[in-house]
């Protein structure tokens, strides 16, 4: 009797330990079956707005200008910020020609000699649609504007454009430059430049034909 029981607790010893053994090793079975297991889902990419609170806004700028004017002969320059690259725009430029001294002034969308400037402003807003301030800036004595300063909203679904009209005072190259800054709530920092663009326009006096 006691030799039975031996036996018997020694077949289960050997039953525990074969069954450990078997967990133990690492069969191709196995390693396949927990290499087929997919990996646990990613955390999703925390939205910045939600993170900073603010937006991040990016957008192409344009500005439109002739570079040849007449003494009292008031002339167009656009700053448009479109919503589509300047690339896939087309481009709006042609040599000056005789015959169009003839129809001068004119209209700033028919300007027969432009030239167009790009560039890209990039800043955090508070908003989606933060308010863009774009202002010329130049010496009283080269032009007289009525404007020169203009303040609009930055439109996600619309081109923004900025118009002005700058009346030539002297014949001579004169140097300005169209300031891009965005407005914010508090005084102090009412005004915060995003972009500052140079430009030559060349004034000459308007040519007299003799017949």
């Amino acid at each position: 009797m006691p030799s039975a029981w031996i036996w018997g607790t020694l077949f289960l010893v050997f039953i525990g330990g074969f069954i450990l053994y078997v967990l133990s090793v690492d069969t191709p079975s196995s390693k396949e079956a927990r290499e087929n297991v997919p990996a646990a889902p990613s955390p999703p990419d925390v939205d910045p707005v939600m993170e900073t609170g603010k937006y991040r806004i990016a957008r192409n700028y344009q500005v439109v200008l002739s570079t040849q004017a007449f003494v009292n002969y008031p002339f167009g320059l656009r700053v448009i910020l479109p919503t589509e690259p300047p690339e896939s725009r087309p481009q709006a430029r042609r040599d000056f020609q005789e015959s169009d001294y003839h129809s001068w002034p004119q209209a700033v969308g028919d300007d027969p000699q432009l030239v167009v400037k790009s560039g890209r402003i990039e800043f955090d807003a508070e908003e989606a649609e933060p308010p863009i301030k774009v202002e010329l800036q130049f010496t009283r004595e080269a032009f007289e504007m009525i404007q020169t300063s203009e303040e609009q909203v930055l439109w996600q679904d619309r081109d923004v454009v900025y118009s002005f009209w700058l009346n030539p005072l002297t014949a001579q190259e004169h140097l300005l430059a169209a300031a891009i800054s965005r407005v914010t709530a508090r005084e102090e920092t009412a005004r915060s430049e995003l972009a500052t663009i140079p430009l030559a326009v060349s004034v000459t006096h308007f040519p007299i034909r003799l017949r």
